[in-house]
């Protein structure tokens, strides 16, 4: 996936025109004086005005940006038990994790656990230390530090958790009372442009935009993805990577630490309490870079928790996804550079989920196109399969009758405890082999046509790739013409093809 997004946006320069337009018709909507009602109801008669003006029901936000991000987020996670149920789990994942993270750092005595062959040597030492802040040397300040930092990282998610709950409660209280959307169910059986529809139908009966008296859905997409239209930019132009050593992955920009830190650098100063661009944001490409290095500067002690963090955190998922779903442990995944790369101007994140879900069952169908036949692994990934699956057998009837000789009969100082760990573990990666991409088990029944050595079908499964990711460039164009590929050519040429779609 990561290798898809190598080779530049073709389509840069088209589609910043259009990102420049969506920042210039934002700039119009803030352009407008602070007044307490549109100026086009300035010079208007008091009959003509409508009844929610005249009587102080204008929903008007102060900042539109904002208010249209909550109302949209409020969309995306299908209502206020949404919202809460999200913010909720997260604070209590990365509670969960820097617990059991600083127990396990702190309070296990590894040296001891290391060390326990048998239940005796197991009882006779501790396998916790009971005062674990006795002796602390220099790592474990170290690492004190980092858990305090994490700590207080929590803490700001409590905070903006409190926040962003407060903000959900007031927009329950538009969706139900101005939308006519009166329950989370109800919300979640409708689309976006529905609710878009409402939206604007109650701009122009009780406006929360006071600048002008319409807004249309195009506008209010332009607001919301204003700052993802800008990085968008930014990726199609190679802004973060065109400069990077060769030796540092251009995915390395685009994770979520370092992508914070750039729309922090960035979007807290290019605009200013209004939400308009400023000048100097444009004229003064210095300061930016000086932003940059601060930002840089700044960060640098937080790399080691973060490292730390994200490594936690990455283990327990994928030990967690691979237990649940028995997804390969070498499932293909695209890159957040892919995706930022294959992102459109204005396509909401819901949107583009679906989108790239798409593009992930197409792009393993692709690469298994152009995978050649290997009857020498597939048989031996069935043997592995055999093998694993009788000795997991044995050992399984052995556990049902009695576990005790699971802990205490040894094989080559090991357990039979961990060869019923290590044979599983082969037999799931044996047998994910032949999953589909979504990660689940693809029908024996209807097995999906083979096209390995058909230049004609790989090409066709590169367009179905294009489809979803919308997307393509030079490397992705066809190594020959259609005629060719359509058969015009022996085994040797169609070889050489099935090596260039492969690359």
């Amino acid at each position: 996936g990561g290798s898809c997004a190598e080779g530049g946006a073709q389509l840069a320069g088209g589609r910043a025109s259009s990102s420049i337009s969506s920042a210039m018709l934002y700039q119009r909507l803030n352009d407008g004086p602070e007044v307490a009602r549109p100026p086009a109801m300035a010079t208007m008669p008091s009959d003509d005005i409508p009844p929610a003006a005249m009587f102080g029901r204008w929903d008007a936000a102060p900042d539109l940006e904002r208010w249209l991000t909550c109302f949209y987020q409020y969309f995306e996670l299908k209502g206020y038990k949404g919202v809460v149920a999200t913010q909720l789990l997260h604070l209590a994942a990365v509670a969960f994790t820097i617990v059991f993270s600083f127990w396990l750092f702190f309070f296990v005595n590894w040296e001891a656990v290391m060390s326990c062959h048998s239940e005796e040597s197991c009882r006779a030492s501790s396998l916790v230390y009971s005062s674990p802040f006795e002796q602390i040397g220099v790592g474990r300040v170290i690492m004190m530090l980092c858990f305090m930092l994490l700590f207080a990282y929590w803490l700001a998610s409590v905070v903006m958790a409190v926040f962003t709950l407060r903000d959900a409660a007031e927009m329950s209280h538009y969706y139900k009372e101005r939308l006519g959307i009166v329950s989370d169910d109800a919300l979640s059986a409708m689309t976006w442009s529905e609710v878009v529809s409402r939206l604007v139908e109650q701009q122009r009966a009780s406006p929360f935009c006071i600048v002008q008296d319409e807004l249309s859905a195009l506008e209010i997409a332009n607001i919301i993805m204003r700052e993802d239209n800008f990085i968008i930019v930014l990726t199609n132009h190679r802004a973060f990577t065109s400069r990077l050593p060769r030796w540092i992955p251009a995915r390395l920009v685009y994770t979520r630490a370092v992508l914070t830190c750039v729309r922090t650098a960035i979007f807290r100063w290019a605009f200013d309490s209004r939400g308009r661009l400023r000048r100097d944001f444009m004229d003064d490409p210095l300061s930016l870079g000086k932003r940059f290095r601060v930002m840089g500067l700044v960060s640098l002690p937080f790399v080691i928790p973060v490292s730390i963090f994200v490594t936690l955190v990455l283990f327990m998922r994928r030990a967690e996804e691979f237990r649940s779903h028995r997804t390969s442990p070498f499932r293909r995944e695209w890159t957040d550079f892919a995706k930022w790369t294959f992102r459109e101007f204005n396509e909401y994140p819901h949107h583009f989920k679906e989108r790239m879900r798409c593009a992930q069952t197409v792009a393993e169908e692709y690469a298994s196109c152009t995978r050649p036949a290997t009857p020498v692994l597939d048989s031996f990934q069935r043997f592995v399969k055999f093998i694993a699956g009788s000795i997991l057998a044995v050992l399984l009837i052995v556990a049902l009758w009695d576990d005790t000789p699971l802990l205490f009969v040894k094989v080559q100082e090991k357990n039979l405890l961990w060869y019923l760990a290590l044979f599983g573990f082969l037999f799931a990666v044996a047998d994910n082999s032949g999953e589909d991409a979504a990660g689940g088990r693809a029908a024996p029944q209807a097995p999906a046509p083979s096209c390995t050595g058909a230049p004609l079908l790989m090409h066709a499964a590169m367009m179905r790739l294009v489809r979803c990711t919308h997307y393509y460039p030079m490397a992705w164009r066809a190594p020959a013409p259609l005629a060719v590929l359509a058969g015009g050519c022996n085994g040797l040429q169609r070889w050489g093809l099935r090596q260039d779609f492969e690359s």
